[in-house]
Order: structure tokens, then C-alpha cells, then sequence
């Protein structure tokens, strides 16, 4: 006799739900170099959370903008803050006017002000003292698509990534 017991809980409202961040898929973590007990968590859909050491709870971070978050930076310079970005999380770049989703952040360790993105349709580079605000300057460094028009071949097997 197999005997299979399955429990329901009824949803949870934001307020009844514990503050765990494996309330979606973790995307990224980050270890504050200053505090290595210190934890960052990013995810794909509850946005940031922090832990300040193994034995604390997790806390939320608020974020500006969507809740998918998808990369995490400790800034650098004399009072370094974690960076977050995520899907349209970045200032509206480009010809359509579409809001840049940032995969990855890399903070220039030699250079406060100076912080490259990657995104989608290749790299950006940023320069300001307030890191990756919508009112600074972007640059894109890289484009993905003039790279794919003059390196690949035709007869290359794989689709676009």
C-alpha cells in the first residue's frame, strides 16, 4: 500500500510571506568584501535580499523598477554600495527608446566613477559619481550585433543567442 499525503496552503498574501529569497530563482550573489559574512542575493523575481551574517534572517532591499533582478557589484572607492540591475532596470538607450537590462555590472577597480554593463545587445560603460542613474552618460563599447555581422559565417550551425 503506497499512501501519498499532499498539503495545500492557501496564497499568502505579500505581508503573511516569510522574507526568504528562494521565493524565486537566485541570479546572483554577492560577498561584501569589507564583511564577509555579509550576504547579497538577487533574484528573478523578489527582488534583492540581504543577510547580514549565517545566523541573521534575510532581509528585502528595496528596488527602484522591476523585481527581476538580475546582476549584483560591490562599487568601489571610499565608501564602495552594492550595484543592482535587471530586466529594463537601466536608463532608456538606443534608437526605440527601450530601457537597458543589465545581465552583469564590473565596476572599474581602479576607477570609482567609471562602471561597464553588459546587456543584451552588448557592453556599455557608464561614468559618474552616481553610478548607474539614469542621468548619467552610457556609452556602448561593445555592440553585439556589428560583431555578429562581420565575424560570423554564414554557415555557422547555432541560431542567435
Amino acid at each position: 500500500m503506497v499512501v501519498l499525503t499532499v498539503v495545500w496552503q492557501q496564497a499568502l498574501s505579500a505581508e503573511e510571506r516569510p522574507l526568504l529569497p528562494a521565493g524565486a530563482y537566485i541570479t546572483d550573489m554577492l560577498v561584501d568584501p569589507a564583511d564577509p559574512e555579509a550576504l547579497w542575493v538577487a533574484t528573478n523575481g523578489a527582488g534583492i535580499y540581504y543577510r547580514p551574517s549565517m545566523d541573521a534572517p534575510w532581509e528585502a532591499r528595496p528596488l527602484a523598477g522591476p523585481r527581476r533582478a538580475l546582476a549584483l557589484a560591490m562599487g568601489v572607492g571610499p565608501s564602495p554600495r552594492v550595484l543592482s540591475g535587471g530586466e529594463a532596470s537601466g536608463p532608456p538607450l538606443g534608437p526605440d527608446g527601450a530601457a537597458l537590462t543589465m545581465l552583469d555590472i564590473a565596476p572599474h577597480p581602479a576607477d570609482p566613477e567609471l562602471i561597464f554593463v553588459l546587456a543584451p545587445d552588448g557592453v556599455w560603460r557608464v561614468r559618474g559619481p552616481h553610478g548607474l542613474a539614469a542621468e548619467q552618460e552610457w556609452k556602448r563599447v561593445f555592440s553585439y550585433s556589428d560583431w555578429l555581422a562581420q565575424n560570423r559565417q554564414p554557415d555557422w550551425p547555432e541560431g542567435d543567442w
